[in-house]
């Protein structure tokens, strides 16, 4: 009997847990700058107060992943605010250092094998040497070490979400609620701000 009730409460709890935003066309400004504000996915819960954070069992970082891929598509352009873990180019230095590592390995142990021959022209190095695709991992090494500083330097400058709503308020010439605008309503405002159709600055200083 008790292990019964013990039941019959679990599958209670996971039926009655919060609901959450997934869709940036719903999720408010307020909770996507908080999520990454302060990397609590708690935010995306859907609570009349966010004062307390209450525990939940959704695995809500991969929402919050779906989220981020959401807003990529959604803001097709380089007029990014937020930088969302690791820029494409980074990605683009690790896979190529990954591959041209494999195909060293492979040159040290077998340089004339099948496998090797066709990574080799896989990475269009057909024609280098061991001492050359060596040349080349150490450059790409240093690269990447670069470009971690310079992701470093990004991600150490604090996310003010409440300065970069004032700034499109500025533009735009009327008040942003972050309650009550979604994503998807911030992103096409950025865009009309990107294409040229914003109002007068001054009126934007004069709002109330």
């Amino acid at each position: 009997m008790k292990l019964y009730i013990i039941n019959l409460w679990l599958r209670f709890v996971k039926i009655w847990d919060y609901k959450y935003y997934k869709s940036i066309d719903f999720l408010p400004l307020f909770n996507f700058f908080k999520v990454i504000e302060t990397s609590d996915y708690r935010y995306l819960l859907k609570l009349k107060d966010y004062e307390i954070l209450p525990k939940t069992k959704h695995d809500l970082k991969l929402v919050w992943l779906d989220i981020q891929t959401q807003y990529s598509k959604a803001d097709d352009s380089n007029y990014q605010i937020i930088n969302f873990t690791q820029s494409k180019s980074m990605q683009k230095l690790q896979i190529d250092f990954l591959m041209i590592w494999n195909l060293y390995n492979l040159m040290v142990v077998a340089p004339d094998k099948k496998e090797t021959l066709k990574l080799k022209k896989l990475a269009g190095l057909e024609n280098e040497s061991l001492k050359g695709i060596e040349k080349k991992l150490k450059g790409l090494r240093n690269k990447i070490e670069i470009k971690k500083k310079d992701l470093e330097k990004e991600e150490s400058k604090p996310i003010d979400y409440c300065e970069i709503i004032d700034q499109i308020e500025d533009i735009k010439g009327r008040s942003i609620d972050p309650f009550k605008t979604t994503v998807r309503q911030y992103i096409a405002i950025r865009k009309n701000i990107k294409n040229g159709n914003r109002q007068n600055n001054s009126k934007g200083r004069n709002r109330k």
